[in-house]
């Protein structure tokens, strides 16, 4: 797995939209791919996801770390997945 130290990069994240497991009182979504767990500004974008709930998505934007560590991705743009007709299909 690569480690970009540019934090302003644009990447793209297939994964899927979760609530975020905060103890705090803030309501927010994270991205959930196969590799880590994104956790979404609540930017103008960031907050329309907050309608994606348990939707598979794929968005663009940059990734930053806070001061705990922590994934925070800057959501610029969204759809929903593209669908992968053999993904299912995993049959002998």
């Amino acid at each position: 797995m690569k480690h970009h130290n540019d934090s302003k990069a644009e990447v793209t994240l297939i994964g899927f939209v979760d609530p975020l497991d905060d103890d705090d009182d803030n309501t927010g979504v994270k991205i959930s791919t196969d590799e880590d767990e994104y956790i979404v500004e609540m930017n103008r974008t960031g907050k329309k996801l907050l309608n994606m709930i348990d939707e598979e998505i794929e968005a663009t934007g940059s990734v930053s770390l806070d001061s705990t560590g922590a994934k925070i991705f800057s959501v610029t743009s969204y759809d929903y997945a593209p669908y992968d007709e053999n993904e299912e299909d995993v049959t002998d």
